[in-house]
């Protein structure tokens, strides 16, 4: 649920998307840039063992302009609940100042939105250039 432009005549040309990377016995979910839907549940039973689910969220106010376009916190958290992934990495957040949330506001709503689910042990944000290895 996201548009793509490259320049300035080639709206949706070429679409974004999500992907499903599958090595051994690990599974990972990038989710790229998109809003909330009841899609993730659909992820969730297609692919029944996510490890790694990587979702952006950041971007997301004013809601009225990108609520059809990026999920909020709450949303994001939603979504990782939703495709009964085992660990939610929050991506798309703090680098660049590209909406009207606070900085510091994506992280600590994630967070809070994972408490009120009972999954604040499953949230594992990365540090600008940390790495995690998947063995």
């Amino acid at each position: 649920r996201h548009w793509s432009r490259r320049s300035l005549l080639d709206t949706n040309w070429r679409l974004w998307g999500s992907y499903i990377v599958q090595v051994n016995d690990k599974t990972v979910y990038f989710g790229g840039d998109s809003a909330y839907s009841e899609t993730f549940k659909d992820i969730g039973e297609l692919f029944p063992k996510i490890d790694y689910f990587i979702v952006g969220v950041g971007a997301y106010e004013p809601r009225w302009f990108m609520e059809q376009i990026h999920k909020s916190p709450e949303e994001a958290v939603q979504g990782f609940v939703d495709a009964k992934a085992g660990v939610l990495i929050p991506m798309h957040y703090g680098t660049f100042d590209l909406s009207d949330e606070p900085y510091g506001d994506p992280l600590r709503r994630v967070r809070e939105a994972a408490r009120v689910a009972g999954v604040e042990d499953k949230i594992h944000p990365l540090a600008i250039n940390e790495a995690l290895i998947i063995e």
